[in-house]
């Protein structure tokens, strides 16, 4: 069985690129990873992004400024996943359920 944990992929007011964390992409159960992301500027955009080997990022989904929450489903074999936040008019909370 997949245990899913709480993390913390952004948390800040500045641009910039959160930490990476590793999902369990060997597992043979179907890869489904819970994000929610909440902007406080609508100048301000989150990229999530994934890699399959830890060099290459490529974009899974993106969103640009609210205070509404966005909520995303992954679905994929991704080694890791991470937030990248464009701009710096307010803070951006990005936590996943990986």
């Amino acid at each position: 069985m997949l245990k899913l944990s709480e993390v913390t992929l952004y948390a800040a007011a500045a641009a910039g690129t959160g930490t990476a964390y590793g999902v369990d992409w060997q597992n043979g159960e179907v890869q489904t990873r819970r994000i929610v992301t909440v902007l406080a500027n609508a100048a301000d955009s989150i990229a999530i992004e994934g890699t399959l080997d830890g060099t290459t990022w490529f974009n899974i989904a993106s969103h640009t400024g609210a205070t509404t929450p966005y909520v995303d489903t992954l679905t994929g074999p991704y080694k890791q996943i991470r937030a990248v936040k464009t701009g710096a008019a307010g803070l951006a909370t990005v936590v996943g359920l990986i």
